[in-house]
């Protein structure tokens, strides 16, 4: 079943709104060190023995801490590279409240999807579009 422009997906994501990480997930002040990453298209993390890794384009930035690493990491997926990155518990849930909040997100999109009537083949690329008119489509993946 197809029902027009109710398929679409800007009509979709209205009124759906996203907070900026990490800016809108740090309260004003919050203490950390400055951190300037390069900008880059390809953002993976790896854990060795004494740490963890970030690397952007293969330039790689050195975490003692998961929780400062995947933050860097959000932070890099949304485009920031000039950040300050708060000490670990701080780091972790600024990064819990975001994945909630995608998680929350995802939920609503697919629950509009499916209310509509937008589930057929012609609709596959559907929930992606959205992601993307939202600027969150490279964040489904979990690092």
């Amino acid at each position: 079943m197809h029902n027009g422009s109710r398929c679409d997906a800007n009509f979709i994501v209205s009124g759906i709104s996203v907070r900026k990480f990490p800016d809108d997930y740090l309260a004003p002040g919050t203490p950390g060190d400055r951190l300037i990453m390069p900008k880059a298209s390809e953002i993976s993390m790896y854990r060795e023995l004494e740490g963890v890794y970030l690397l952007l384009d293969g330039s790689r930035i050195f975490f003692n801490s998961q929780q400062q690493a995947k933050y860097a990491f959000y932070s890099a997926i949304n485009g920031s590279r000039d950040i300050i990155v708060p000490e670990s518990r701080e780091a972790a849930r600024a990064t819990k409240n975001y994945l909630s909040d995608l998680q929350e997100i995802y939920g609503k999109i697919v629950r509009r999807i499916e209310s509509m009537g937008c589930t057929g083949k012609e609709n596959e690329g559907l929930f992606a579009q959205c992601l993307e008119l939202l600027g969150i489509a490279r964040i489904s993946e979990n690092p």
